[in-house]
């Protein structure tokens, strides 16, 4: 199976949400591609934050492959369209892709991948919630790679629409992207207000 003229930055955006090293969740640690409805989508979830990218269409039905960060890694932002070629032999799923001149070679990771399209909310209630710093900054590095921008400008930015305990949907400014982010889980031992400290005055 071969999916060929896949825009870089939909792979620069996806790396930036799978699983760290130390998540004993192999199959997390890889970008799932799969075809859905006459798509091919490009999908990472460290199961806090999930992005999914249509790459491609008019590709024959095909099962999820999971393509290893490392070899994700290796696609450069700005070196033009990737070709992903993948072959199942009976020991194996090999994986090869091409941007440019460089080709880079590996094998798909094992395991079945989360149904995200289930987590998906198909509307938002509307109700603040209180998210991770890190990952809302992760959403920003992927907004970032998907229109070529500088991470440190802020003219534009995602767009965050909430959903109380629900993952909320971040609007990435981009018909072929859906994002989600899970809410932060509050402690039971955190006070109801902020401690404001005594020498300000208040």
């Amino acid at each position: 199976m071969r999916v060929e003229n896949i825009e870089a930055r939909f792979i620069v955006a996806a790396r930036t949400h799978v699983a760290r090293d130390k998540d004993v969740r192999e199959y997390l640690k890889g970008a799932c591609l799969s075809w859905r409805n006459g798509h091919v989508i490009l999908t990472a979830t460290d199961c806090h934050t999930l992005i999914a990218c249509r790459v491609a269409e008019g590709v024959d039905q095909f099962a999820p492959v999971i393509l290893p960060s490392d070899l994700l890694k290796k696609i450069g932002a700005n070196k033009g369209p990737v070709t992903c070629e993948i072959n199942v032999t009976d020991s194996a799923t090999h994986i090869v892709l091409e941007q440019g001149y460089a080709t880079y070679r590996g094998l798909a990771l094992d395991g079945c991948y989360p149904n995200w399209v289930c987590l998906v909310p198909s509307e938002c209630s509307g109700e603040n919630a209180q998210f991770n710093g890190a990952l809302l900054g992760r959403m920003h590095e992927s907004f970032c790679a998907l229109h070529s921008i500088k991470r440190d400008q802020t003219e534009r930015h995602p767009h965050l629409y909430h959903n109380g305990s629900k993952p909320a949907v971040v609007d990435m400014e981009d018909e072929d992207v859906v994002a989600i982010i899970a809410p932060r889980r509050v402690p039971t031992d955190q006070p109801e207000q902020p401690a404001i400290p005594a020498w300000l005055g208040k």
